[in-house]
């Protein structure tokens, strides 16, 4: 697991160049992680968080190198497991993304027909005002005319 030869200080020193490196500045905080360090919440903490590596892998590793000489049906039960593992992430996968994708069909409905509805909307406001000019030109004529008749000269006409 841990390099030959490799003692605690070398690790710590070693993470603070890994520090250094991505957050480009020293850490300062070594008091406190002496202080801290040993503390039994502290330790708790470390165990319960989870490992970077699988520990099933290599022992599953180990054991299909070892049951290839003894007993192959081990080793092809091992090789199925890890399948079967691998097809429930795929299929959380796919489920996963089939209802990303079903939302945004939904969305994408809605958006739609929102807009059918605002297409169907303005053709009404068009045609409402469309008429409401029309009945005022024919309200501006018929005045007009009203206004001919009221202005024409009676004298001159004959009497019936």
């Amino acid at each position: 697991m841990h390099p030959s030869g490799t003692n605690e200080q070398d690790k710590i020193d070693k993470a603070k160049a890994l520090y250094r490196s991505t957050q480009k500045s020293n850490y300062n905080l070594d008091h406190c992680w002496n202080l801290l360090r040993h503390q039994a919440k502290w330790q708790l903490h470390m165990d319960n968080l989870p490992t970077k590596r699988k520990t099933s892998c290599p022992t599953v590793l180990a054991a299909n190198a070892i049951d290839v000489e003894e007993n192959e049906s081990m080793s092809t039960n091992l090789e199925r497991l890890l399948g079967k593992k691998s097809e429930k992430q795929r299929e959380r996968k796919k489920k996963h993304e089939e209802s990303c994708n079903s939302q945004f069909d939904k969305k994408l409905s809605n958006m739609e027909s929102d807009r059918r509805i605002m297409m169907i909307e303005r053709r009404e406001t068009a045609m409402k005002a469309e008429k409401d000019r029309a009945e005022i030109i024919s309200l501006k004529k018929k005045k007009k005319m009203e206004m001919e008749v009221m202005m024409l000269n009676v004298d001159n006409m004959n009497a019936v």
